[in-house]
């Protein structure tokens, strides 16, 4: 039931945005568009179709998906054996049904390389960090629909910040980042444990390796031809991938950390 019910609340806002999307809204905002601004050349593998343009690129898209859906498994797992409340498990379900969602979008993008899905990547991108914020402030200070709501809101308006002659994604990302930063220490500091601090680090280093190698894509083309082919924006999406993995580790850590607290305090 909860599973399903996150499913609706995850695509109900997706379905909105992708409706502003396709009436044109950020029709003039600038997208780099056009296989130019990646490092990735035709590979020469037989069994690739021509349409691939870029082929791992492309299949990397499908680690989102494949780690949603793990990630998607283990939550009921965790649900069948009560170790999940269900604000617990609704947490959980709602970040890793994002991480379901954004396969398809990244894959439509480099696949069309069409304004749209360009657009569309960079948007669901904030309230996926916005999550990480929510779930950080739910297990410091409890559920709040409120909050979650506002919050999540917030996260979705901030990417408007495009129309205004400003880098607006740019700095709506950095934002989104230092907040999800900030509610990790928070979490890490009333549940530390050395488990839960190897998991943030990952998740950091991830996160890093995500901004710069994709930021780094055609330099490293230039440096060597290894990443003409997997390319820094290929690594980019590794990196992203691990982070997601990485981040519900570091949760689930804090997670099991309160609860087991919470038994010995019943006792």
């Amino acid at each position: 039931m909860v599973m399903f019910k996150t499913f609706l609340l995850t695509m109900f806002p997706l379905l909105l945005m992708c409706t502003i999307v396709h009436i044109g809204f950020f029709e003039n905002v600038p997208m780099e568009l056009g296989n130019k601004y990646y490092a990735e050349i035709p590979s020469m593998l037989i069994f690739v179709p021509d349409w691939m343009t870029m082929p791992f690129n492309t299949l990397v898209n499908f680690g989102y998906a494949i780690v949603g859906a793990m990630w998607l498994a283990i939550t009921s797992n965790y649900i069948d054996c009560n170790v999940f409340t269900e604000t617990q498990s609704f947490l959980f379900y709602i970040f890793n049904w994002m991480a379901l969602f954004y396969s398809p979008i990244q894959l439509l993008r480099i696949l069309t390389q069409i304004h749209a899905f360009a657009v569309l990547d960079q948007w669901v991108t904030l309230p996926f960090f916005m999550w990480v914020v929510v779930e950080g402030i739910t297990i410091l200070y409890g559920w709040n629909w409120l909050k979650a709501l506002g919050l999540c809101t917030l996260s979705i308006l901030s990417y408007f910040l495009v129309l205004l002659p400003i880098p607006g994604f740019e700095i709506s990302l950095i934002l989104h980042i230092a907040a999800a930063l900030h509610v990790a220490r928070l979490l890490y500091n009333k549940f530390p444990n050395e488990k839960s601090k190897n998991f943030f680090i990952k998740a950091f280093i991830s996160c890093l390796g995500f901004i710069f190698l994709k930021l780094f894509d055609l330099h490293l083309g230039n440096l060597h031809l290894a990443f003409k082919y997997l390319s820094g924006h290929f690594l980019s999406k590794i990196c992203d991938i691990l982070q997601i993995h990485y981040v519900n580790l570091f949760v689930l850590n804090i997670v099991l950390r309160q609860n087991k607290d919470a038994k010995k305090k019943a006792e």
